[in-house]
């Protein structure tokens, strides 16, 4: 196996990233961009510091909103784990019940 010039993993790594580039998510917030700063285009131009300031408060918000909800699905996330994981040791529990060998009286803690 010969390993590839520096030529070849830059346009290998610059192929990957036009790959993930080209989401539909990508050209969603692209297109909402162009229009939003398109109509407010304007108002940048008349007042820009103004502008400038109710933006890098928007930004603040936006930055504890994401907060507070990564936060909350990170916690809705490890419960969900934590639930998953008691409901299939009760199914495993409820198979052995009936199972009569000595393998299941292991398993079931039984001697």
């Amino acid at each position: 196996m010969q390993k590839k010039n520096i030529k070849e993993r830059l346009r290998d790594k610059f192929d990957e990233v036009v790959r993930n580039l080209c989401s539909p998510a990508l050209w969603l917030l692209l297109s909402v961009a162009i229009v939003v700063i398109g109509l407010s285009l304007s108002y940048y131009i008349e007042d820009f510091s103004w502008i400038c300031r109710t933006d890098i408060t928007q930004a603040h918000g936006m930055i504890f909103d994401i907060a507070v909800i990564g936060i909350l699905i990170f916690w809705l996330n490890q419960n969900g784990e934590i639930r998953q994981r008691i409901r299939t040791y009760k199914d495993e529990i409820d198979d052995f019940r009936l199972w009569e060998s000595e393998e299941a009286a292991f398993r079931r803690w039984e001697y």
